[in-house]
């Protein structure tokens, strides 16, 4: 399926279970704090430079504040699945068609 194919199927899932959505958002923001990570090993391999405008700057930006970001992110999905575990399925489905758009 097509990235854009998503819009309308997450814009539904917001009106009917807006929880589920933060399977989206994990991958999001996962894959985000993922690159934070992975820009050292990728400009060493390349031996480039983490200057800006060098290409690969972008993925240092917001590195310092990041990880609390991540950890109240996962703490506030732990508290909802907490609160009401029949979302769980939801989330995870919702976090499946997320990496599916990006692999269309």
């Amino acid at each position: 399926p097509e990235a854009a194919a998503f819009g309308p199927l997450f814009q539904a899932i917001a009106e009917e279970r807006p929880a589920h959505l933060l399977g989206a958002v994990y991958v999001l923001t996962g894959s985000r704090f993922g690159s934070m990570i992975l820009v050292h090993h990728v400009a060493r391999a390349l031996s480039l430079d983490l200057e800006p405008g060098r290409g690969l700057d972008y993925h240092l930006d917001g590195q310092g504040e990041f990880p609390a970001t991540w950890r109240w992110f996962t703490h506030s999905l732990r508290d909802c699945v907490e609160a009401d575990p029949d979302v769980l399925p939801g989330i995870a489905a919702a976090a499946e068609w997320t990496m599916l758009a990006f692999h269309a």
